[in-house]
């Protein structure tokens, strides 16, 4: 675990990172939540390198690259990145409007 931290917090994101590449999709979500808690105990650059890589891979099915954009926000967001952050939950569509429907 990297959280032992018997390997370099640089080995410990990679090993993780590399980890997504061959997971069931399912466990995929667990694994890059476990890569994002690397940020306290990590290097936090490195950490949303490897989110943003996973983000951005034409690999990875759209629905996990969607989380993983949203981890990537949430990245930004700790590096000061605010409007960033804010504006890509936005185009993700994670904030809806109220739709007002014909027969209500």
């Amino acid at each position: 675990s990297c959280l032992a931290r018997s390997a370099s917090d640089s080995a410990c994101s990679a090993r993780l990172r590399a980890e997504i590449d061959v997971l069931p999709v399912a466990e995929r979500y667990a694994a890059v939540r476990r890569l994002f808690a690397e940020w306290d105990s990590g290097d936090p650059s490195e950490v949303q390198e490897a989110i943003h890589e996973i983000a951005e891979s034409p690999a990875q099915p759209p629905s996990f690259r969607v989380y993983a954009k949203l981890l990537d926000a949430y990245g930004a967001r700790r590096r000061g990145d605010v409007a960033g952050a804010k504006a890509t939950v936005m185009l993700l569509a994670f904030i809806q409007e109220k739709v007002r429907l014909p027969f209500t």
